[in-house]
């Protein structure tokens, strides 16, 4: 096994056998708590979810927030704009970058099933409400920053 391959293996794994952990990062209670803006459970599940991918790359960390930016000074720029339909599309699509992130180096496995379980709640009917999509940016905030210090 290369150092390429190495690094690109470091998914959840299960500590009695070594197997992949398959299991949601997130409970759905936790999921529900952060998409009602629960302060203290966007803190609490950020800490978890950067510490299970503290194998990614600080810069894979970043290609992850840089749309989250670009959605959130959009939500700020006009907050009485009804822009509900292109948040969702911009959460689908960023959702799907994530799966591709997370196939390329496991690491981002919790961080990609977190936020698809996330974004799948958030949206109805090709709609996602201003304030749910504010909590997915808060918490994937909060994510970057406990990731930070943990990141080689």
């Amino acid at each position: 096994m290369n150092d390429r391959t190495r690094r690109m293996d470091r998914g959840p794994r299960n500590q009695s056998n070594g197997e992949r952990d398959d299991r949601p990062p997130l409970s759905r209670e936790e999921v529900q708590a952060i998409l009602g803006n629960g302060v203290q459970e966007i803190d609490a599940a950020a800490r978890k979810i950067a510490q299970q991918c503290s194998g990614l790359p600080r810069t894979q960390m970043r290609n992850f927030y840089g749309p989250i930016v670009r959605l959130r000074n959009e939500l700020a720029a006009d907050p009485n704009a009804d822009l509900s339909r292109r948040h969702a599309r911009e959460l689908m699509m960023h959702r799907a970058r994530l799966v591709y992130m997370a196939a390329r180096n496991g690491a981002a496995g919790p961080l990609q099933k977190s936020f698809a379980d996330l974004v799948g709640d958030a949206i109805r009917d090709n709609h996602a409400e201003r304030e749910k999509v504010a909590a997915i940016c808060d918490f994937a905030e909060a994510v970057v920053a406990y990731h930070y210090p943990l990141a080689k």
